[in-house]
């Protein structure tokens, strides 16, 4: 209930009406569980990932993983998503209990193909300039340095 699934499914009601030919795939305890190849599957056949936390989710790593490979997310508004998404660039930032925004703005990404394109080339460069591993060790070993 707290990732989502209930506002997830109310939203693709919405979706299916406009976009019938839309296709849900759940990852995680509420849905099938995937492995990480199984992962890798799911994301080449992804136009987009939703990540509906309703709770202060604090950094999910979906939202990493999926923008690294250049797939766009729709996110919510709770927890840490909208560290890593810019709404309107790598993908959109909603509120979960606004179901009809979040309809929308899936199906205004599923609508725009070349939209949907570019949301995930920026998504993927955001996290190479943003969330780069090297970087990030780099400025935590200057952070303990700093300390001695």
């Amino acid at each position: 209930e707290a990732k989502g699934a209930k506002v997830v499914e109310e939203a693709m009601k919405i979706v299916s009406k406009a976009i019938p030919s839309a296709k849900l795939i759940t990852a995680g305890s509420s849905g099938k569980w995937l492995d990480r190849e199984g992962m890798k599957r799911t994301f080449a056949e992804s136009d987009l990932v939703l990540v509906p936390s309703l709770y202060l989710d604090a950094f999910p790593r979906i939202v990493l993983e999926a923008m690294a490979i250049g797939i766009p997310v729709v996110g919510t508004c709770f927890g840490g998503a909208p560290e890593a998404i810019v709404d309107g660039v790598t993908g959109c930032v909603v509120n979960p209990f606004n179901i009809k925004e979040m309809a929308e703005k899936i199906i205004s990404l599923l609508e725009n193909p070349p939209k949907c394109r570019e949301f995930g080339l920026a998504a993927r460069e955001r996290i190479e300039t943003n969330f780069n591993l090297d970087d990030r060790i780099d400025k935590l070993v200057k952070i303990y340095e700093g300390l001695s």
